[in-house]
């Protein structure tokens, strides 16, 4: 145990020279000094950073992708993650991080037999007919090569490079270290939580490099999209998957990177595909909750029966059915130029870094934001340049997105991209605004609305079945002499009046839900009498609740005018 203690630690002194001397050659000497990262540094590599007067020929903001490129696969991962927080980061940094790729040498085909055969514990000629020993991609995490069952069908064979994960391990012990020094030197990084982003990072990555849960987002995204004739899924094989292996179906077809290229004399090919792209991603993020997460152009692909195959399962999102909710209010506030809308789903989606936001404020500045576009036509508003305007107001407010929704944002300024990279005059809001009004007219059809009353109901049936009990509880401690009572008379007159009113319209809205709830039941049971074959009594009970819903509606409006 002592033996691997001090081998860990020699491995991570080793590690922080080999960044130090990173940082020293895109000429970060202040950062190593501000974090106190010298004391790493041996007395002669002291004076030598004393003496160092480096100038760079690098941009200032290109230098952190270089370093991050140098750095290994670890840090790589960490920018292109770092890419999804426009809340966090300026759209300088963003820019260069959506930059970074893992092309790397290729490991001998010696090491990739060696860990097939280790995890699938057969030689590998009792496993595949044929396997290519050229990859067709190589990565830092893992390579991938061309293969053939011995059924003969064709298949791609992910393999994961072997010690991957304890190099991954040492670099985010690392990193989580670099990322409290920058919250402990250097105050004004706390606003980032840079040891927050680390650990979500941490989080992503090992579920990444586990291969198994890629199996099972391509099965899930499968069964999303089954029912789907523009979207294809490559199948997966369970029987030859690992941990650190992944077999799939082998996709042919053209990336949609070469799409222009090819189809240059057919611009109505190029906007059918950008529109299917949009409308995948948006139907990925609205109905199932669950998306891509990084559709960038080298994970999609057109087949040659026209379908859009997604590659690259590793980096999924999912949205809670709340999310969705605001999201939706944000983007038909943002299409529809909806000033309140906008705002009333920013607050309560943001999660509050300091003091509450002043809501006029907020409000003001998501004014200034849509009133830029309000003139323009539709064809002219770009859904990326507006979110990242959302972004600036919600940093300059001191508010955050959760996480899930900063990846979800990130799919769509991505497939925008690539829509207008196949087809130029693509735009993603003309996309939005009528899928948004298509969801809204499905939630407002006959069955969402027995739903959602039958939902109600039994949340009032609930509260109505435990009142009895809790108020037998309260009545125990009160003669137990366990319940204590301080009142201050203020205002009571005004309080009791209130408590009346609060009172009478919450036994209303019960017999309200009851009565809905009665018809609804009765229109399902198809119960006697009828008119044309309609339920009398449940269309009555219909009738009724509308009439006194309204009542109440009128009511509550006339006492909050009567106020003003």
């Amino acid at each position: 145990m002592f033996n691997n203690l001090l081998q860990k630690q020699f491995t991570h002194l080793n590690r922080y020279r080999e960044i130090i001397q990173i940082l020293i050659k895109y000429n970060f000497i202040s950062l190593i000094r501000h974090l106190k990262l010298d004391k790493h540094l041996s007395y002669r590599e002291k004076l030598k950073l004393k003496k160092i007067k480096k100038k760079n020929k690098y941009g200032y903001w290109e230098r952190y992708r270089l370093i991050l490129q140098d750095l290994g696969p670890t840090f790589v991962k960490l920018g292109q993650i770092l890419s999804n927080r426009h809340d966090v980061l300026p759209p300088e940094l963003i820019t260069e991080f959506t930059k970074l790729q893992q092309d790397v040498q290729p490991l001998p085909f010696t090491n990739i037999k060696n860990t097939i055969e280790t995890e699938l514990q057969k030689p590998l000629h009792k496993i595949f007919r044929h396997i290519d020993k050229k990859p067709l991609a190589s990565a830092s995490i893992a390579q991938v090569h061309k293969a053939a069952l011995l059924n003969g069908r064709r298949v791609a064979v992910k393999i994961q490079r072997p010690d991957i994960k304890d190099r991954i391990n040492t670099d985010l012990e690392i990193t989580l270290n670099f990322a409290v020094l920058l919250e402990k030197y250097i105050p004004r990084t706390r606003n980032f939580r840079p040891v927050q982003i680390v650990k979500e990072l941490k989080e992503r990555i090992f579920e990444e490099i586990n291969f198994i849960n890629e199996l099972n987002n391509m099965q899930r995204f499968k069964n999303n999209f089954e029912d789907n004739t523009d979207v294809y899924v490559p199948a997966v094989y369970k029987k030859y998957s690992t941990r650190k292996i992944l077999t799939m179906e082998f996709i042919s077809g053209i990336k949609v990177t070469d799409l222009k290229n090819k189809t240059r004399q057919n611009k109505n090919r190029c906007r059918l595909y950008a529109e299917k792209g949009a409308n995948s991603i948006l139907r990925q993020i609205f109905d199932h909750g669950f998306f891509h997460a990084d559709p960038h152009p080298g994970n999609i692909f057109i087949m040659d029966n026209n379908k859009i195959c997604f590659l690259d399962f590793g980096m999924m999102g999912s949205l809670r059915p709340l999310y969705r909710r605001y999201l939706k209010q944000i983007l038909f506030g943002l299409s529809e130029k909806n000033t309140s809308l906008v705002t009333k789903a920013l607050l309560k989606i943001a999660i509050t870094k300091g003091p509450a936001p002043d809501r006029h404020q907020l409000e003001e500045a998501v004014f200034n934001l849509i009133d830029k576009f309000a003139d323009l036509p539709l064809s002219e508003i770009q859904i990326t340049s507006i979110l990242r305007k959302l972004f600036d107001i919600i940093i300059t407010f001191n508010l955050v997105f959760p996480t899930s929704l900063t990846w979800m944002l990130k799919s769509l300024i991505t497939i925008e991209g690539v829509g207008q990279k196949i087809y130029p005059q693509f735009q993603m809001m003309k996309i939005i605004k009528p899928y948004l009004k298509k969801i809204w007219l499905q939630n407002i059809n006959f069955k969402n609305l027995l739903k959602k009353i039958y939902i109600s109901g039994s949340e009032y049936e609930q509260l109505v079945s435990e009142f009895p009990g809790a108020f037998s509880d309260i009545l125990n401690n009160l003669r137990s002499g366990n319940t204590k009572i301080i009142f201050q008379h203020q205002g009571l007159d005004h309080f009791s009046n209130r408590l009346d009113r609060i009172t009478y319209r919450l036994v209303f809205g019960l017999v309200l839900a009851a009565i809905l709830i009665s018809s609804a039941i009765m229109v399902m049971a198809d119960a006697a009498p009828h008119w044309r074959g309609i339920p009398l009594l449940g269309v009555a009970g219909f009738v009724i609740s509308g009439i006194m819903g309204f009542g109440l509606l009128i009511n509550i409006i006339l006492k909050k005018l009567g106020k003003k």
